[in-house]
Formats: C-alpha cells, sequence, structure tokens
C-alpha cells in the first residue's frame, strides 16, 4: 500500500477518479508531505469507490451528533495557585 503522497496519481486525478465511481463530492484534506481524500458516497456506491480507491488506505469513520468533547486532556505543568 502506497502512502498518499508517495502515490503515482495525482490527488486531483484520485478526487476525479472517485466522482466518476459514484461518489457525490469528495474533499482534499491536510497538507505538506501527505493528506487525506474524503468522499461522501452513498451505499450502493460505496464498493466501487472503495475499488477505486484500492492502493489507497481505506479510515471509515462516522459523524457524531454530541458536540465538541475533550476526550484526552493532560496538562503540561501544574496550574499556579
Amino acid at each position: 500500500m502506497k502512502a498518499f503522497s508517495q502515490h503515482s496519481l495525482s490527488r486531483r486525478t484520485l478526487l476525479g477518479a472517485g466522482i466518476a465511481a459514484g461518489a457525490l463530492g469528495g474533499k482534499l484534506l491536510g497538507a505538506g508531505g501527505g493528506g487525506f481524500l474524503v468522499f461522501y458516497v452513498e451505499p450502493e456506491h460505496q464498493a466501487a469507490v472503495r475499488q477505486a480507491m484500492q492502493e489507497l488506505l481505506y479510515i471509515p469513520f462516522r459523524f457524531e451528533n454530541g458536540g465538541t468533547r475533550v476526550i484526552y486532556y493532560a496538562p503540561e505543568e501544574e496550574p499556579a495557585l
């Protein structure tokens, strides 16, 4: 599996391939030496989009309705009293 930044196809080409495979939209996230492509794909087209992106790492995610939450906090130093 190739890293996103090392892929032989351009990011724009990959975005176009996802749209051609059935994604309704997509967004390139991140910068520098890598990044992510996020697609919005209806369930009936998800297998085709995954196939079109088969050389990239697939990372599933889901949206949350709970709002912002702190899931981990470690202060760097003790607060002054």
